[in-house]
């Protein structure tokens, strides 16, 4: 059997735990329905950037994380299957780093036999 590890993000906008058409596409793009046997678990990795408050920030992770996680069952992927990470909000030094620590980041290993 062979694996491979797999990793990509979806970004938020400040302040926001919408999915936005390109993050959908790229959900789709990645995790298309016909993989999903070949998928073991899958890790969502939940974070955002300090700027603001504490509480909102961390009310945030979660929901964005939510939200990627029942995207994932309407697509008919396993709940037992997905396993969440919820960090704490990180300061970036960058408006780019920032903006990057807006996201859920997915991680999964594609098995397929040799």
């Amino acid at each position: 059997m062979e694996s491979s590890s797999l990793e990509f993000a979806i970004l938020f906008a400040a302040g926001s735990s919408e999915l936005e058409k390109q993050s959908l596409d790229r959900l789709l793009e990645n995790l298309n329905p016909s993989v999903f046997s070949q998928i073991g678990y899958i890790t969502l990795i939940g974070s955002a950037d300090a700027s603001g408050h504490l509480t909102t920030n961390r009310r945030l992770v979660k929901e964005r994380i939510r939200v990627v996680e029942s995207y994932l069952f309407s697509l008919g992927f396993p709940k037992e299957k997905i396993r969440k990470i919820f960090l704490d909000p990180s300061f970036g030094r960058s408006p780019e780093e920032r903006r990057l620590l807006r996201s859920v980041r997915i991680q999964y290993k594609i098995e397929t036999l040799k």
